[in-house]
């Protein structure tokens, strides 16, 4: 949402995209078909949310103060789903993703 106004992005962008969660609390983001990340960080579980703690290198480091925190609705042994919900004056966002484990 955006000044009122509601947004679709297209779901076929979200397709492909792979999270890494490292047993060592770090995470990197991948883009459709890259191999190189495209965002990486930290994170922690806490209250049944995933926080993301983004490494952004040219502001100082890791985001501790405003982590992406993804409410996690659904886990399994081979799939987790999580919702995330920012709000701010005149900008609202959702999205709900669906991740599944896939092998080593």
């Amino acid at each position: 949402m955006e000044d009122g106004e509601r947004e679709e992005d297209n779901p076929s962008y979200y397709v492909g995209r792979r999270y890494e969660l490292k047993s060592d609390m770090t995470f990197n983001s991948y883009s459709k078909g890259s191999s190189n990340p495209s965002e990486t960080g930290k994170w922690e579980l806490k209250n049944g949310s995933v926080h993301l703690i983004f490494y952004y290198p040219n502001d100082g480091g890791y985001d501790y103060e405003d982590p992406d925190i993804m409410k996690i609705v659904e886990i399994s042994a081979d799939k987790l789903v999580w919702e995330y919900h920012w709000k701010e004056t005149g900008w609202e966002l959702y999205e709900k993703e669906t991740l599944k484990k896939i092998a080593q």
